[in-house]
């Protein structure tokens, strides 16, 4: 790894989160241990939050992030941009956690984008190395902050990046392996337009050279609008450039690697990132044992059409991740039983249409309405012909789930998965998740 400096610079951080995951907290401690003395941060909220910022970091208070006069940003040699702050707002030169780890870090990077299915695949892609006896780290979006693990990253290691639009909007350097997974409309609540979140997505390929691979979903159009025309060698997953199905049988280069019925994870859209993930790792390891293990074992992320229980015959699962449409289109498909669907949440400007469709084409039977989109999705919905929703103006998650049991059956499946994000009626996904939990554990 070369060494980083910070000495003598004057460094800006447009926002501050705190707490153990927190990217600016790792990006803060990362750029003191490498010489930084002159640390500035933009921060909202009361003095109790600017309490928990480090004190030797100067505190400039703000209305809220993408609130602020541009020209507060100048006077400084860099500016940490935080992943929500929109580029624009930067006067100074920019940087970003994600561009000071990919400019140090020495180790093969596998990046991981999408709109759905980041941290399955990721993870799988970990799980699959691990399996091999290939050293590897996941770091990024995930959860695990990328900065904070470069000081103890080996270059033999390979590290697997979960990335969001967000940390790739300026990204000034493309990973080793690209995978670009399904895609569809997201965070319009930050990028202006769709075209500004794909030209975002677009920098995980545009630094790549002849020598590094692009693997991509075969058929979705935004994930083509992204990937473009690659430098970079390409390899479809689902597709016979990487791992496809034949007759049952998940192969890859004319190989083998595991029946279908085998792979832990339910849905066709997680066959999708099944192969997808073994396309990735297959770049490091062809142990067909070790992959077919991991994935036969890999039973997914908490919240991402998590198996909760079986109760009377009901089988419950929980899917708060969905905080997009598209995301609730792959889960509704994943049953052949009759649904029972809980859906909605916090608007962020998102079309239902396709969701809409999907469901009326689905095994639901009921879908119950929540939060602040619950009106506009029971109007779409009865725009594509479906007719059997329920507004719900509960404000607990409890007394959605007891509304919803009224009208599920034996051999049936009370599934949420809103296709909206949860800050309307919950902290976030994990909150609302969590309350569906516990709500199925008191019935």
């Amino acid at each position: 790894m070369n060494k980083p400096s910070y000495a003598a610079l004057k460094i800006l951080f447009t926002a501050f989160s705190i707490g153990d995951a927190s990217e600016e907290q790792a990006g803060y401690e990362f750029i003191k241990r490498h010489g930084a003395t002159d640390i500035s941060a933009l921060y909202w909220g009361d003095d109790e939050y600017a309490k928990k910022i480090p004190e030797d970091v100067k505190k400039i208070r703000i209305e809220g992030n993408n609130n602020f006069d541009p020209e507060i940003t100048k006077g400084y040699d860099v500016v940490f941009r935080h992943q929500t702050t929109r580029p624009d707002l930067v006067l100074s030169r920019t940087t970003t956690n994600t561009n000071e780890f990919f400019k140090f870090c020495g180790a093969p990077i596998i990046g991981v984008t999408g709109t759905k299915g980041k941290g399955t695949t990721s993870t799988l892609i970990s799980e699959i190395l691990d399996q091999a006896g290939v050293e590897n780290r996941l770091l990024g979006n995930i959860g695990n902050a990328a900065l904070g693990n470069l000081d103890g990253l080996n270059d033999d290691q390979v590290v697997i990046f979960e990335i969001s639009s967000f940390q790739l909007w300026d990204l000034e350097y493309s990973p080793h392996v690209a995978v670009v997974l399904m895609m569809g409309p997201d965070h319009l609540d930050v990028h202006n337009s769709i075209d500004e979140y794909i030209g975002a997505k677009a920098n995980i390929v545009k630094h790549q050279i002849k020598n590094d691979v692009v693997i991509y979903h075969p058929k979705n159009k935004m994930t083509s609008q992204v990937v473009g025309s690659p430098i970079a060698r390409s390899r479809r997953f689902m597709h016979e450039e990487g791992a496809h199905i034949v007759d049952g049988m998940i192969v890859i280069d004319g190989k083998d690697v595991m029946k279908v019925e085998d792979v832990g994870l339910r849905g066709e859209h997680n066959l999708e990132n099944v192969t997808a993930a073994i396309t990735a790792a297959w770049e490091f390891t062809q142990d067909v044992d070790a992959i077919s293990k991991a994935v036969a074992d890999f039973a997914g992320l908490e919240h991402r059409l998590e198996f909760v229980v079986e109760k009377d015959g009901v089988e419950f699962y929980n899917d708060s991740f969905s905080a997009v449409p598209v995301a609730t289109v792959a889960a509704v498909k994943a049953f052949d039983k009759p649904v029972v669907l809980i859906a909605g949440g916090y608007d962020r400007g998102l079309e239902f249409d396709e969701m809409s469709e999907a469901i009326a084409n689905s095994s639901v039977e009921k879908v119950f309405a929540i939060g602040d989109t619950r009106q506009a999705l029971a109007d779409n919905l009865a725009e594509h012909g479906f007719e059997a929703t329920e507004l719900v103006d509960a404000k607990e998650m409890r007394d959605v789930v007891v509304a919803a049991m009224q009208h599920v059956r034996p051999e049936s499946v009370l599934l949420l998965s809103p296709g909206s994000a949860s800050f309307d009626m919950f902290k976030s996904y994990k909150d609302r998740g969590n309350k569906f939990k516990e709500a199925v554990a008191e019935l």
